[in-house]
């Protein structure tokens, strides 16, 4: 839609919003519409209307959107509806331009550094350390930079507890605090799933967010109202995960030489052989291309599948983070057997080196599409253990083939991806 079909768009909304809009005499309620009071006067503003024009205006200035919270527009919209019922005046083009002009003015571009705790983690021997989007502090290292020139009261407020060791920091660009927070969160949220991803199905976890730390379940068991007893389980993750290190976590058995001669890479969470380096690299990218959005995408699925408890639902998670990679252009389209078999056969392509081990993948992805078929549509279907833990091998090796073969990283395009393919099938 062009910039100005979108204006015309956004001009009509904006007459109805005010046209099913009005001023009552008392305070009311009423269904369907906001209640506003301003100068001693009450108006009621249609509420399916407000939000259809702010996504019309949205549309139209896509930057105000990516920059400015939705509160602090709705809250001047709803302002420019009473101005026009008040003054009986059409918001046309030049009264909308102005409006959109005063919140550019009114809220102009800033650079914002938003840190929070992050659980589960430490730095061995750096004060701080950067993966993709996020840095990383001890809290010594925050401590010097907030003293440097910023108000020192933060220090108190951002005081660690419990399993929280370190200070991660997030950067955007934003014109309001709560915009520059919902930015932020973007980023944290895909921290915390990129590095489950990379620590994989461990008791491991490291998270900005949703932090499951140790905690003990108990137990009471009563049998033939006679018989009483008691049991406790320790769930959770009981080791803080060494961020700046070879592996992950503390290995007392093995020395250093060993240790090195195991591990070459000087850190686990930006090794190149596992792709991880390939990972943060992308996902810090502006403007990743369309197969960069994919593995990213994908990875953040496989993430959050690990992090979630309900099998079915993880098991689905890991069902998407496949697709996310192998549909084509199908989008919001049913998983039809005839596509089902095509992201089999590309899967198989990828992992694949003979023919008997791509029979076998073919034969896998299969059994993975019937069980989730078996959740999605009849609901009834169990996902065992082992179920799970397979199919999260699979698709971790398909996403380690992806960000570590060099045919792959150096694709520009899905179509690129796509064509290869093609070429695989019909070679």
């Amino acid at each position: 839609m062009s910039n100005n079909c979108k204006m015309q768009s956004l001009l009509k909304k904006l007459e109805l919003l005010v046209i099913n809009s009005r001023k009552s005499n008392i305070p009311e309620l009423e269904r369907g519409y906001e209640t506003l009071i301003t100068n001693s006067n009450c108006y009621l503003i249609h509420t399916e209307l407000l939000n259809e024009t702010l996504d019309m205006f949205f549309q139209t200035y896509k930057q105000i959107e990516e920059t400015l919270s939705k509160q602090e527009v709705i809250g001047r919209l709803k302002n420019l509806v009473i101005n026009s019922l008040i003054n009986n005046n059409p918001l046309i083009k030049e009264l909308v331009e102005d409006f959109h002009q005063c919140l550019k003015n009114d809220f102009p571009l800033q650079q914002w550094e938003i840190f929070r705790p992050l659980y589960g983690a430490k730095l061995l021997s750096n004060p701080s350390f950067e993966l993709g989007n996020c840095k990383i502090f001890e809290y010594s290292e925050f401590k010097k930079l907030v003293e440097k020139g910023y108000d020192t009261e933060l220090l108190s407020s951002m005081k660690l507890e419990g399993d929280s060791h370190l200070i991660i920091r997030a950067i955007a660009s934003a014109r309001d605090q709560k915009k520059a927070r919902e930015l932020a969160d973007i980023k944290f949220h895909q921290f915390d799933n990129i590095v489950q991803y990379m620590l994989g199905n461990s008791p491991l976890h490291v998270a900005v967010f949703d932090y499951f730390g140790v905690n003990v379940s108990k137990t009471f068991y009563i049998a033939d109202s006679t018989k009483q007893s008691m049991s406790y389980e320790i769930k959770g993750a009981r080791d803080l995960v060494h961020i700046d290190d070879r592996i992950p976590i503390l290995m007392n058995d093995i020395s250093g030489i060993q240790l090195e001669s195991l591990f070459p890479e000087p850190f686990f969470f930006t090794s190149i052989s596992q792709g991880h380096n390939w990972i943060w690299d992308i996902s810090k990218k502006l403007d990743p291309n369309d197969l960069e959005k994919r593995l990213i995408s994908s990875i953040e699925w496989i993430g959050k599948s690990i992090r979630d408890s309900d099998r079915s639902r993880a098991f689905t998670q890991l069902v998407i983070a496949i697709e996310s990679i192998f549909t084509y252009d199908e989008r919001g389209a049913l998983v039809t057997p005839s596509i089902a078999s095509r992201i089999s056969e590309s899967v198989a392509f990828v992992l694949g080196k003979n023919l008997e081990e791509r029979i076998q993948i073919v034969k896998q992805i299969s059994d993975i599409y019937s069980k989730r078929s078996g959740i999605v549509h009849g609901g009834g279907k169990v996902i065992s253990e082992k179920d799970l833990r397979e199919t999260l091998l699979l698709v971790k090796k398909i996403v380690g083939e992806m960000t570590t073969n060099s045919k792959f990283v150096e694709m520009k395009t899905i179509q690129n991806f796509y064509e290869w393919i093609k070429e695989q099938k019909f070679s």
